[in-house]
């Protein structure tokens, strides 16, 4: 039975969650491509990293915090 997490995985998810708990939407792009597609719950997709990162700043704006 595999009972550890790959490390190099792991570490690259809790940098992108960590990204998102900070409300930084600049921090946050740094792991976008240029030309990503970003689709939160239901709403519409956002597509490239920069409007992605201004979509996240209003969004982020919204809210008192969040936590991973």
């Amino acid at each position: 039975m595999f009972t550890e997490a790959p490390t190099a995985a792991f570490d690259y998810v809790s940098e992108v969650y960590e990204a998102v708990d900070s409300k930084d939407e600049q921090r946050l792009a740094h792991f976008l491509t240029e030309n990503c597609t970003f689709v939160y719950a239901n709403s519409n997709p956002v597509v490239g990293r920069a409007n992605v990162a201004e979509s996240s700043k209003k969004f982020m704006a919204l809210i008192a915090g969040i936590k991973h």
